[in-house]
């Protein structure tokens, strides 16, 4: 069934309630919007008790201590995210992008391999092309995803599970192949299935508690030790230069790693296909000159990803 709602007229409106409106959503609390916003806990109930007559709907019924949008405002603070996420630009970005002297502030959705490989090629291009310029990095998470495809943030920088649709749009930033890394004070041994499996794992997850490698190996029969699960790739490098354990990671994430010269790179003894590093944006950003600049030196950072990877594959030990 689909949700209606009271479509007031613009001039009723005060913009501070909308703002209000999406906080009320992400918190899914009156209190909590209340301390976000810097307001009183009776403004912002007043405040909803605005919202409530200006589209005549409840837009939360409460459920214990929290406050569950109804349909209609599901589909309202879609709209009004990508209406305030369109009114921020527009005031704060001038007509056209000249990145030497522009003083804008980019948000991207990354994940922790943007952040971990990607962005301090970022950084050194922002410094000698554009010294004022700054970047957000908001966390991979469904809200943000959400958020995203609001309209609310530049670009995302995620992979292959997040599908484009519609107005969002989307391109192949890098392919990085998995490699499985141990300490290299280890006695110098091939990887074979057999010593995979034996030994003791790190596994990274964000969202899903099994990698693809667990995937695989279920459909054999077969499954490896996982010792410790970790929320990001930054720390791995280190943890496994300091034990006997092996991790699973892509190639990227080792190349630079401070203890580069503490782990030995092996080519998995099973078959994984790489990471695909993707870029996406929204449609409508085609022709917005600062957004086209941010592209552009991601997908020039991109490519010098891509030959930092053709060239340490070689070197990988059990590579052909």
């Amino acid at each position: 069934m689909t949700s209606s709602f009271a479509v007031p007229e613009l001039s009723s409106v005060n913009l501070n309630l909308l703002v209000s409106l999406v906080h009320l959503h992400d918190h899914r609390s009156v209190s909590g919007a209340a301390r976000a916003l810097g307001l009183t806990q009776s403004a912002m109930s007043y405040n909803l008790k605005r919202l409530r007559a200006i589209f005549d709907d409840p837009l939360f019924v409460r459920d214990g201590r929290t406050l569950m949008p109804t349909p209609a405002e599901e589909a309202l603070v879609v709209m009004v995210r990508r209406g305030l996420a369109e009114l921020g630009r527009a005031l704060s970005t001038p007509v056209g992008f000249d990145a030497a002297s522009s003083a804008r502030r980019f948000q991207v959705v990354c994940n922790d391999y943007f952040e971990s490989v990607v962005m301090a090629r970022v950084m050194a291009r922002l410094s000698t092309r554009a010294p004022r310029v700054g970047v957000e990095l908001v966390p991979y998470t469904r809200a943000s995803v959400r958020a995203f495809e609001g309209g609310e943030y530049e670009v995302l920088a995620g992979s292959d599970e997040l599908t484009a649709h519609g107005e969002v749009r989307t391109a192949v930033m890098y392919r990085d192949p998995l490699v499985c890394i141990e300490a290299a004070e280890r006695e110098p041994q091939p990887l074979t299935l057999e010593r995979y499996l034996d030994s003791s794992h790190i596994h990274v997850h964000v969202e899903q508690s099994e990698g693809v490698a667990d995937g695989l190996l279920r459909e054999q029969g077969k499954a490896r030790h996982i010792r410790a699960r970790v929320a990001n790739f930054a720390s791995v490098p280190r943890m496994v230069a300091a034990s006997d354990a092996l991790a699973t990671v892509p190639l990227g994430v080792v190349v630079h790693a401070p203890l580069r010269d503490k782990l030995r790179i092996h080519t998995p003894p099973i078959e994984l296909q790489p990471i695909v590093g993707r870029m996406f944006w929204h449609e409508r950003f085609d022709s917005e000159p600062g957004t086209n600049w941010l592209r552009g030196l991601l997908r020039e950072v991109a490519g010098d990803i891509r030959d930092e990877l053709g060239r340490a594959q070689p070197r990988l030990t059990g590579a052909a």
